[in-house]
């Protein structure tokens, strides 16, 4: 990714929400935000949460369009992000299909770089009532979170995506399956990295594990905005033609879990640093980070029409990356009268 497209995404989303709730932005003498204003603790529930009945700031998020999107519905199964933090969701506007349709579907720098903006402008996330930003979404959590999104957008069935069955996918012998499933989030199944489950730390939100040789290790999926620093980083590297670890350097969004704190000094030192790693403790960290990307299953699930039993079959897009917010010709023609 040559450059975050959405710097001000953050400083707008937070003025938009103090504007609702009518908290002041407190500033310092060169302009820079020192205080987003007290929060109104009777605000909070027991539990850390929000209620959502006495916040009006909450509910003038609600009557933007903006929905709840409850914790269950993500592959991370919300375990790794603070108790108090929520994600809420609306459709995708005009504006934001057209630049999503500008998509280089030869180029994963590009494709990710559109999921991420559709990311930044259709969801807001809170800690508690304090404003934070997509960067702290869990990067396994993106593409259901991009599905929620287009369910929202497309309420009607228009933009259909219908993922291809292979023939012999379904287990039964002789069956022939249907050709087809329209793509929703019903199709995933999610799965807990099980062997590393009694590492698990509630109060830190992530797996602490204890090692023979290497001491403790704290590991965690990687939010969107480490991965995007550690990215941006990498092809700056690549440009100025410096040798880089690319297997290291990819460790780092398992490692590091404040994006905001992440420099590119910093992650050079990082680099820098993993690079003494001994071969074992690599390939120690590197098959436990590997554990923790299986949050969703790269394969899809669903009923075979005609016999009734599990099918399991690739997640593809027949008509590339687009065709999430830009419906397909024959998708179109069904408008037409």
């Amino acid at each position: 990714m040559a450059k975050d497209n959405f710097q001000n995404y953050d400083e707008d989303a937070m003025n938009e929400l103090n504007a609702m709730t009518g908290t002041p932005v407190e500033r310092d003498d060169e302009g820079k935000v020192k205080s987003i204003g007290k929060v109104d603790t009777s605000k909070f529930s027991s539990s850390g949460g929000i209620n959502v009945k006495d916040d009006p700031g909450i509910q003038a998020i609600n009557s933007m369009g903006y929905l709840e999107l409850p914790f269950d519905k993500l592959p991370s199964q919300g375990r790794f992000y603070q108790d108090n933090m929520h994600i809420r969701i609306r459709a995708a506007r005009v504006g934001e299909i057209r630049e999503f349709s500008a998509i280089d579907e030869n180029s994963i720098l590009d494709v990710t770089e559109k999921l991420n903006y559709i990311i930044s402008q259709c969801t807001q996330v809170t800690f508690g009532n304090t404003r934070g930003s997509y960067k702290d979404i869990l990067d396994m959590d993106r593409i259901i979170i991009i599905l929620h999104i287009r369910a929202l957008t497309f309420k009607d069935g228009l933009g259909t995506i219908n993922v291809p069955i292979p023939a012999r996918a379904c287990p039964t012998p002789g069956c022939h399956p249907q050709e087809s499933v329209p793509l929703s989030t019903d199709l995933f199944q999610f799965k807990k990295a099980e062997e590393l489950e009694k590492y698990y730390d509630s109060g830190k939100r992530c797996y602490v594990i204890q090692t023979k040789n290497y001491g403790t290790i704290e590991i965690s999926p990687a939010t969107i905005g480490v991965a995007n620093a550690v990215m941006d980083w990498g092809v700056k590297q690549e440009r100025a033609q410096k040798k880089w670890d690319n297997s290291l350097v990819s460790l780092i969004p398992f490692l590091v879990r404040d994006w905001r704190t992440l420099t590119e000094d910093k992650i050079f030192a990082l680099a820098t640093e993993y690079s003494g790693w001994d071969t074992n403790k690599f390939t120690l960290i590197y098959r436990l980070a590997e554990m923790i990307t299986m949050g969703v299953e790269t394969e899809l699930h669903t009923t075979c029409a005609t016999c009734g039993g599990e099918i399991k079959f690739p997640l593809s897009f027949p008509d590339g990356y687009k065709s999430l917010f830009v419906p397909t010709v024959h998708d179109v023609l069904g408008e037409l009268v």
